[in-house]
């Protein structure tokens, strides 16, 4: 590899670092995954608890607990 090659790289990776650390994403994808993470803790608490014997497991508490972890995660991050 010759030294006019050598810089090119170093170019690009600073540009691609630069891009990387300017960018925010695309917030549908934050909110699918806040979707996905949430519901998948929420779903893994109500099952525990439901194993215990602490708590029915019912479709309402795990899409309301699903909404109330997407809040608390949106605003606390």
């Amino acid at each position: 590899m010759s030294q006019g090659e050598s810089n090119d790289a170093e170019k690009d990776s600073g540009s691609l670092k630069e891009g990387l650390s300017e960018s925010a994403g695309d917030p549908r994808v934050h909110l699918v995954m806040n979707l996905l993470l949430s519901a998948m803790f929420v779903y893994t608490l109500l099952w525990g608890l439901d194993f215990l014997g602490t708590l029915e497991f019912t479709r309402l508490r795990f899409a309301f607990g699903t909404v109330v972890m997407m809040g608390l995660t949106r605003t606390l991050i």
